[in-house]
């Protein structure tokens, strides 16, 4: 019925003639009965069959029909209610497949450590201009009270990996200046505690590094190591980066400690 009807067209169209006003051409005077409105979002305006708009749906319509199922000699209006729902059930259907908002991760927050356990967080900070680092950590009980701070300058070094093994090795030698027995040592370089416990190989450089902190570490009754991300480890961090900056703050333990205090108490 289709493509009777679009021959039925071509026959009633008339060649367009010269016209002395506007662009020049006028369209034929044949009328074309207005198509009846199928939803309220499409507007009866341009929808005649001339409309671009109209002949997509209804070619559309003609190549889908036998999925539709119907068949050439069904109702024009039928086959266009048909599709105009199966476009909204495509619609839902896409909408629905669209992956859901990602949540914002989690933050990682620093835990305290269980009752006569200390735990140690370290990091360090590197400048890359300059081949030095520096690095920090900071010691605190089951109650989050930070009981020890320390900070030491690094030179000659050549990545922040072996600036992040020093400040371990520095925090293993203040757990041992505290004569603590059962400790804890958390921090961010993923890298460093996977090696130190033995999941991942590192260059030679940090090996060496990591090699004497498993030495210094015998003298503990229990000793762990444990990840926590940078949001969960920003006491060490903050102090290893202003450690970095200025020397005075870099050896001062009190000026630490009272910094520590007044953000943490």
């Amino acid at each position: 019925m289709y493509h009777q009807r679009a021959k039925q067209i071509r026959r009633d169209e008339r060649p367009l003639s010269p016209t002395n006003t506007g662009s020049g051409y006028a369209r034929s005077t044949t009328e074309i009965p207005p198509l009846p409105t199928l939803k309220a979002d499409i507007r009866k305006p341009s929808f005649d069959l001339y409309s671009d708009y109209y002949l997509s749906i209804l070619g559309g319509a003609f190549r889908l029909h036998l999925q539709l199922g119907l068949n050439e000699d069904s109702d024009p209006l039928a086959v266009l209610t048909v599709a105009d729902r199966l476009h909204d059930d495509c619609s839902k259907a896409l909408q629905s497949s669209e992956p859901a908002t990602r949540s914002s991760p989690e933050v990682h927050l620093w835990q305290p450590p269980p009752i006569n356990i200390i735990k140690v967080n370290f990091d360090g900070a590197f400048n890359r201009a300059t081949c030095t680092g520096t690095g920090a950590c900071v010691a605190r009980n089951h109650n989050g009270k930070p009981i020890h701070s320390h900070a030491q300058v690094f030179n000659h070094v050549q990545s922040p990996m072996v600036v992040e093994a020093l400040a371990l090795r520095e925090a293993i030698l203040v757990a041992r200046r505290l004569q603590v027995m059962e400790i804890i040592f958390e921090g961010d370089a993923k890298c460093i505690i996977d090696a130190m416990k033995g999941e991942l190989s590192v260059d030679l450089d940090c090996d060496v590094i990591l090699e004497d902190c498993r030495r210094l570490c015998q003298t503990f009754r229990l000793v762990s190591f444990e990840f926590i991300r940078r949001s969960g480890n920003w006491v060490a961090n903050y102090l290893a980066k202003r450690s970095l900056r200025d020397n005075l703050f870099c050896y001062n333990t009190l000026a630490q400690l009272t910094w520590l205090e007044s953000r943490l108490m």
